[in-house]
């Protein structure tokens, strides 16, 4: 009797290690099943008739295809390739043109601080773009450098008024503020600057410029690469405009901004030709 009872001890004894370990193999069974799934993977893949499927492929009538290829890029391909790279050769050589002769019409009114004193007359205001603010309200060197520009045109007397241009319709972010800040602190008494807060582009400030504040005689004050476009709106808008630029040091991503010049430069003369409304006339419309 006690051996008996010795041997269903150890009997339980056996069956709770086996509870046990399918315990814990329920438990792992993830790490398990993937091994599994892995090693019948690799067994089919050693069952795959490799020799055949190599010989099969080796069957394959190579050649035949390669030429039927041939045949069809010579006779479709090579023609629909050299069609479209004719066409955008063609609207390159377009774009540049457009770039080119805008640049060459309004090259020779652009001139330096010094050469915009011996002009005859009053101008009736200087304009001055705006450009990117730093999230800290602090300006770009491009804008500071506009800035400082303006200052120094409206230094000698040729116009009373600046007139700071620029997106600032937003809640957190101020170019016209800015500017005004910059001007205010160089010397510029408040009363001699105006401010549009709608001058989302080089368009829509000039055409502001001439329909709000009925401006005929301007200097536009922004960097050289920008007063070609500038320019070319102005005198479509009817006005008289001359340029000063503000290129005071070398800029960050000049070539980026040289490249997307050009086709800026294309939009402006279809805006300029056809002088759609601004972007504040939407709105209200």
């Amino acid at each position: 009797m006690h051996l008996k009872k010795k041997k269903q001890i150890s009997e339980k004894k056996r069956r709770a290690k086996r509870s046990e370990r399918s315990d814990s193999l329920k438990k792992n069974k993830p790490r398990f099943a993937l091994k599994e799934n892995l090693y019948g993977v690799w067994k089919r893949i050693k069952q795959i008739p490799w020799r055949s499927a190599f010989l099969w492929v080796c069957k394959i009538p190579w050649r035949p295809m390669w030429r039927g290829l041939c045949r069809f890029g010579k006779k479709r391909l090579l023609p629909l390739c050299c069609f479209f790279l004719c066409i955008g050769v063609l609207l390159a050589a377009l774009v540049l043109s457009v770039s080119g002769a805008v640049c060459h019409k309004t090259g020779d009114r652009i001139l330096t601080v010094e050469q915009v004193r011996s002009l005859d007359g009053s101008f009736d205001c200087i304009l001055v773009f705006g450009c990117r603010v730093y999230a800290d309200g602090t300006p770009s060197p491009m804008l500071r450098d506009r800035v400082q520009t303006a200052v120094s045109v409206w230094e000698t007397g040729v116009s009373p008024t600046i007139l700071m241009s620029g997106d600032s319709h937003g809640d957190y972010y101020d170019e016209v503020g800015t500017m005004e800040e910059v001007a205010v602190a160089a010397g510029v008494p408040e009363e001699a600057i105006l401010t549009d807060a709608w001058g989302l582009s080089t368009y829509d400030s000039l055409s502001r410029l001439s329909e709000i504040w009925k401006g005929k005689r301007v200097i536009i004050v922004t960097q050289e690469y920008h007063l070609y476009r500038a320019l070319y709106i102005a005198e479509k808008l009817g006005m008289e405009a001359y340029g000063v630029s503000a290129d005071l040091r070398p800029y960050v991503g000049q070539i980026k901004y040289d490249v997307r010049e050009i086709f800026a430069r294309c939009k402006d003369v279809y805006y300029a030709l056809l002088q759609p409304p601004t972007a504040y006339e939407e709105m209200k419309s």
